[in-house]
């Protein structure tokens, strides 16, 4: 279960909650994959309300602006930084969130 209203960017939430869940059902994932993608849906809604701070609540899959592409780009760069990775499944650091 992911709440789409505990983030600002509450929009692109529901809107990657409804992908992650389509993808989920269309490759009949695991229930340790399809938790792996929620944490990274959570951390990622996370950052972007950081990120975007004020404008978090615009961001959206089907707006230009803000542009969703550069806040990905940046959070995974942070991801590099830290040792995590952005894809569920892979090896992570000791100090990895969740990812």
């Amino acid at each position: 279960m992911l709440d789409p209203a505990a983030f600002t960017c509450r929009v692109l939430a529901q809107q990657l909650a409804d992908e992650w869940v389509e993808y989920v059902e269309v490759t009949s994932r695991r229930v340790g994959t399809a938790t792996g993608y929620r944490q990274a849906v959570t951390l990622l809604c996370r950052f972007v309300d950081d990120t975007l701070q004020g404008g978090a609540s615009a961001a959206s899959l089907a707006e230009a602006d803000p542009d969703i592409s550069e806040v990905l780009l940046a959070w995974e760069h942070s991801l590099c930084r830290s040792g995590q990775s952005a894809r569920p499944g892979r090896e992570r650091s000791h100090h990895s969130s969740g990812l």
